[in-house]
Formats: structure tokens, sequence, C-alpha cells
């Protein structure tokens, strides 16, 4: 599978929401059309309202006075009714992309992967990974998809942790930092790896050219430079590890692939892997969940799929090479 059948797949989804599940968002399509027509109703009314309101202001106790204590009631009345409805357009468009982000979950994963919005990957499990800091307080985790896929078990969520950096004794000088925000991807296997491999993002050899090598060699906090093959690769990647020989069975020319497809497809900040034990960690960095579409969209549109069905092919693609 790769990024081509990644939109075939896009399509596919395309038509079935279009042929098959239409009678079963039509409801949803017409609820929202009149909500949106009462919104703006309401809106409407309440600015004239609002313009007489203030038009009146100016006689005082004056025979209009009856007439502006019933537009400021009314005005009242429709303020509520104005604040209900966006309330509810809220809520309803939050139950709706959860159902669709679930369809679509269930598409192209197995049965035995399931999608849940209000759980996710602990602050333990980040701390595993052994790129957390040890002085993370603040952890947030959602999205959360689990399972398993030929016969291995996997977890992913997004994520955002953060820390407080004091710049001194006092309250008011501490300040919030965000540590990580994105995907998170945690891979159970049955075999442990051998020693530890690290995959980091090449940002300083885009800044300091040849000379970041000699850097790299000389880094020893998680093993030893790992000479590969791949040019594409090792222009955005450095693999670090314990044992040469284990680092080059790992990063197969398969898992090299499937990296350079995801920073490609995702467009993300920065992806960065560890592999040791039984367990196997990616990190995505993004600013907000790919899962979710922009508030400005509607949640049912038919241009959503392509981002979100890339997105979790590619993470199907990544589950099944490691």
């Amino acid at each position: 599978m790769n990024e081509q059948s990644a939109v075939e797949q896009a399509r596919e989804f395309q038509y079935k929401i279009e042929i098959d599940s239409r009678p079963e968002y039509r409801s949803h399509r017409r609820f929202r059309w009149g909500l949106r027509a009462a919104f703006i109703g309401a809106l409407l009314v309440l600015c004239g309202i609002g313009l007489m309101h203030i038009q009146w202001l100016d006689y005082g106790n004056s025979p209009y006075q009856s007439v502006r204590t019933c537009v400021q009631t009314a005005q009242r009345l429709l303020r509520y009714i104005f604040f209900t409805l966006t309330a509810i357009t809220l809520i309803l468009r939050q139950i709706t992309i959860k159902k669709y982000i679930r369809n679509l979950v269930g598409f192209i994963f197995p049965e035995q992967v399931v999608y849940d919005h209000s759980s996710g990957l602990t602050r333990e499990d980040y701390l595993e990974s052994g790129f957390a800091r040890t002085r993370i307080d603040s952890h947030i985790g959602k999205d959360l998809i689990k399972g398993i896929l030929n016969n291995t078990e996997f977890q992913c969520s997004f994520i955002n942790t953060g820390f407080t950096y004091r710049m001194s004794r006092s309250a008011l000088a501490s300040h919030r930092r965000i540590d990580f925000r994105g995907f998170m991807i945690r891979i159970n296997r049955s075999t442990p790896f051998k020693g530890q491999t690290v995959v980091l993002p090449d940002k300083l050899e885009r800044y300091l050219g040849q000379f970041a090598r000699t850097i790299q060699n000389t880094d020893r906090r998680f093993g030893e430079l790992v000479q590969l093959e791949d040019v594409e690769f090792e222009n955005q990647f450095k693999v670090y590890a314990t044992d040469q020989h284990v680092g080059r069975l790992i990063m197969t020319p398969r898992r090299m692939e499937v990296f350079n497809m995801m920073l490609q497809a995702i467009r993300s900040k920065g992806i960065q892997a560890s592999f040791r034990d039984q367990n196997a960690f990616i990190l995505i960095r993004l600013k907000r969940s790919p899962l979710w579409p922009s508030f400005w969209r509607a949640p049912l549109s038919v241009r959503n799929p392509y981002r979100q069905v890339a997105f979790l092919c590619l993470l199907r693609l990544c589950v099944q090479s490691l």
C-alpha cells in the first residue's frame, strides 16, 4: 500500500458515503441545515432589535418606554435562544465527527481495532519512549486507536504534554512550555529488539552542512551513528544504535520507505522513533489531530476523507512494517 492506494481508498470511501451511507446521514444534514437557518435568523433578528433598542434609548420616560421594555425583553430572550442554538450545534458536530471517524477506522482496519475519542496513551507511555523530559507535569491524550493487526498489538493516540519552566523561585516567573504535541504510536512485539535503536530527524545537517556529521559522530547519547544505503532517508533522518549490525537489521528498506512516505504525506515538523525491549515508539509532531476536520469545514464534507484516510492507511502500513 502506497500513497496512490491511500488516495484510491479515499475515493472508495467517498463513494460509500454518497451511495451506501447517504440515508444514514440525511437526517443529520437536514437537522444541521435547520440549525444553520435558525442560527442565522436569530442573529439577524437580534441585530435588528439591537438597532431598535439603540434608537429608543434617548426617549427616556416617553410614550415609547413600554415599547422599549418589550424590546429589551425580546432581546434578552433571543440572546438566550442564540447561545442555546450555538451550544446544540457544537454538541451535534462533536457527535457527528466521532461517529464519522469511527466509521473511517472500521473501514480501513479489521474488526479487532477500535476507536475511542475520550481516552489516549498515558504519561507513563510517553516517558517510556525515552524522548520525554523527567519533569512532565501536564499530559492530555485523546483519539485512541488500539487493537491487533497481523498478530501485533498496537496503540496510538494524539497527546499533548508540557512542563513548567521557572526562571527563578518566584511563581510569577514560571512559564508553560510544550514538550510534545502530536501523534504517538506504540507497538508491542512478541520478540524483543536487541539493544536500542533511535531514529531522529536530521535538522542539524540541514543548518550546519558537512560540519554536522562530525558532531553526530561524537554524540553518544543514543549509541553510534548507523550508516545506511538509502540516500533519501539519510537526508531526512539519522539512526543511532547501540549495535551497528542490529541497527541495519531493524531499519530495513521497507521501513525506511514508510518513514519517507509518512514525512511527505503528513507534512510533520519531525518524526522520531525508538526501538527497544519489546516496544517500538513512533512520535509524529503535529499541531492538531489529523483525524478531526477544520472548525470551519463541514464534518461530513467529502473533502475530509483524503487527509484522514491517507493518515490511517499510513498508520496501518507502519504497524504492518514493524
